[in-house]
């Protein structure tokens, strides 16, 4: 009997890719560092590896998902010298979206534009107060574009978020339009002198070109046994100067972990020394 024959079940195989986006960087780096007041940018991708799962049975490959960059703050994190936490309001973010305040993901062509795709720009431009000596760790996740809305679930990529660390640079920041060295000692509270011998590589410090980085003051390393009083009575500072000068160290409660920067804006040239190291300010001198 012919249809006998031929009545017998195929099967078809069908297997669908789960969503497994990388993120790529420039030169494979993970950790970067920024400067207050200058802009930083980092080009950031999101390549899909879904289809190295499975065999081209048709050998054919399968087409990749196209992914959508987006801040997560799941494993976006901010470090004080108490250890680190979530990327928070009000002090370093405006919003939970583990994002630090001003940071935002852009389109890489048209930066005005948030970005659409899997290739995108990260830009900064981080303010005073967001210098944390270990960095904020910022994470991203694929959306996957395109993707009917009856599964919402399919839409973010099931693999944990990937992360890249940005530190800011303490006691340092970038010149802007029409700032001066008086301008910035000003709002500072500091003496223009003091911060003049911070940078002796200015030639004129009455005209400094924007962009340029300049030192705000000494970057000192935390050693055992050192406490904030401690530190405020060698370098002839207040308590509150130092807190004001080291964010982590306000949001850690004033704790002080070994190995740490803090940035100290000492009153160099208003301090009177005896023998080198013992110094006092005029109103404190006997």
């Amino acid at each position: 009997d012919i249809m006998s024959k031929v009545s017998s079940d195929l099967c078809v195989s069908i297997k669908v890719l789960v969503p497994a986006p990388s993120l790529v960087l420039p030169r494979n780096d993970t950790e970067f560092e920024a400067v207050v007041g200058c802009n930083f940018s980092i080009a950031i991708a999101l390549r899909d590896n879904s289809s190295l799962q499975y065999d081209n049975a048709d050998g054919q490959a399968p087409t990749p998902y196209r992914y959508v960059v987006k801040s997560t703050s799941l494993g976006s994190e901010a470090c004080s010298s108490q250890g680190c936490g979530p990327i928070a309001p009000p002090l370093i973010a405006d919003a939970s979206h583990g994002l630090p305040r001003g940071m935002r993901i852009v389109d890489r062509q048209n930066p005005a534009q948030e970005c659409s795709g899997p290739e995108c720009m990260l830009t900064w431009i981080p303010e005073r107060g967001q210098e944390l000596d270990s960095g904020y760790i910022v994470c991203v996740q694929g959306q996957v574009d395109k993707i009917s809305a009856r599964y919402p679930q399919l839409r973010l990529s099931p693999q944990k978020p990937e992360c890249l660390t940005v530190r800011v640079r303490k006691c340092q920041e970038c010149v802007r339009q029409q700032q001066s060295l008086h301008s910035i000692a000003r709002s500072l509270g500091a003496d223009v002198m003091s911060l003049y011998l911070s940078n002796p590589f200015l030639e004129r410090p009455e005209k400094i070109l924007p962009g340029t980085v300049v030192s705000t003051g000494p970057v000192y390393r935390v050693r055992q046994g050192d406490y904030l009083e401690k530190l405020a009575n060698r370098f002839l500072v207040t308590v509150p100067d130092l807190l004001r000068s080291n964010k982590d160290v306000e949001l850690g409660n004033g704790t002080l972990a070994v190995g740490m920067q803090i940035c100290v804006r000492a009153p160099v040239c208003e301090a009177k020394c005896k023998y080198g190291t013992e110094c006092v300010l005029p109103q404190t001198a006997a």
